[in-house]
């Protein structure tokens, strides 16, 4: 089964719906988040992954974002990045893999790297690249306004020396 999924930094996949099963554990995932409000399955339906983080986030560009979404995104953020910084395999997906999945990753991608939010967001529209839906309707990455905004407004993270 070949996922839709992209490598965005070393160990963060960014993709749409996952497949129930083992699909993800055999594909070396050790870690799911799943950002779409809709879709979120329980860790048993996915065997031999080891945590799955439920974040669902409502894509609606029309409503706006609200402070709960946003400080949803920020806390899974901040628990994928920690799972990649401990060397794990973590993939984020939502519906089409898209934005909230595109969210999640720009937001852990600046967690790990120190990266502006603005290059993040770059970065997660380069590497996941176009996406083609159903129907032959294609979508960028954080094409809605709301999440691209809210990241890309972040300044890169200052980082102290260790000694």
């Amino acid at each position: 089964m070949r996922l839709d999924a992209n490598e965005i930094i070393p160990g963060l996949w960014q993709g749409s719906e996952p497949p129930r099963g083992y699909a993800l554990a055999k594909a070396g995932f050790n870690v799911l988040t799943l950002a779409a409000e809709e879709i979120q399955p329980k860790l048993i339906e996915f065997p031999g992954i080891d945590a799955v983080i439920h974040a669902g986030i409502n894509d609606d560009p029309g409503s706006g974002m609200t402070a709960k979404e946003w400080r949803t995104a920020t806390r899974a953020a901040k628990i994928v990045s920690d799972h990649v910084a401990a060397g794990r395999r973590v993939i984020v997906t939502c519906q089409a893999g898209v934005n909230r999945s595109g969210m999640i990753v720009a937001l852990a991608t600046r967690n790990v790297t120190g990266m502006s939010g603005e290059d993040c967001v770059a970065l997660v529209r380069h590497r996941r690249g176009v996406v083609k839906l159903p129907g032959g309707r294609h979508l960028t990455p954080l094409c809605n306004p709301h999440f691209a905004d809210a990241v890309g407004r972040l300044p890169a993270l200052r980082r102290v020396a260790r000694r």
